[in-house]
């Protein structure tokens, strides 16, 4: 019996607006590696999940134990050639979740709004200056509050366990 998976990766908002604020404690590397983020593993949990195209390349290697001994590192979970790290949020991370889950971009501390910000420009992303204005409690641009349902890993993973029966003559 092998097993696959299939992997159903929609956009979402945490890589934009949540990552930044975890990247501040784990350093997350391997940026061309990333496949998605997501704000809950399961429904209802609040434990923050980096999805990784795993690679065997020793640098990778070498930063996946970094990962793992990160304070805030609670597990993995494997999907083939894809591995999703999971991290618990500090409580001020918590605080900025719930803004974050209602919405509540503005109401982001200064220091967030930063991380986010030059995260943003250092990936060169062409919306940087519309994400500045949306966290700006000047600026009349705002943006919708995140899909729960596509921020949560478990609702886009399909585990398949296929049989292959011998060839028979």
């Amino acid at each position: 019996m092998k097993t696959e998976y299939k992997i159903n990766i929609i956009s979402n908002k945490s890589r934009t607006y949540f990552l930044p604020i975890v990247d501040e404690q784990v350093n997350f590397k391997f940026e061309q590696n990333i496949v998605n983020t997501y704000l809950s593993f399961e429904e209802g949990d609040d434990i923050f999940c980096v999805m990784y195209k795993w690679s065997s390349d020793r640098e990778f290697l070498k930063y996946e134990g970094e990962i793992m001994r990160n304070h805030l590192y609670v597990g993995h979970a494997d999907f083939g050639d894809t591995v999703v790290y999971k991290f618990r949020l500090s409580r001020l991370m918590k605080i900025e979740r719930d803004k974050f889950i209602k919405g509540e971009y503005t109401n982001f501390s200064e220091e967030n709004k930063d991380l986010i910000y030059h995260r943003l420009i250092k990936i060169k992303a062409s919306n940087h200056l519309r994400i500045a204005q949306i966290l700006s409690k000047e600026e009349p641009l705002s943006s919708t509050p995140p899909l729960m349902h596509n921020e949560t890993v478990s609702n886009h993973i399909k585990k398949f366990n296929l049989n292959i029966d011998p060839f028979l003559d």
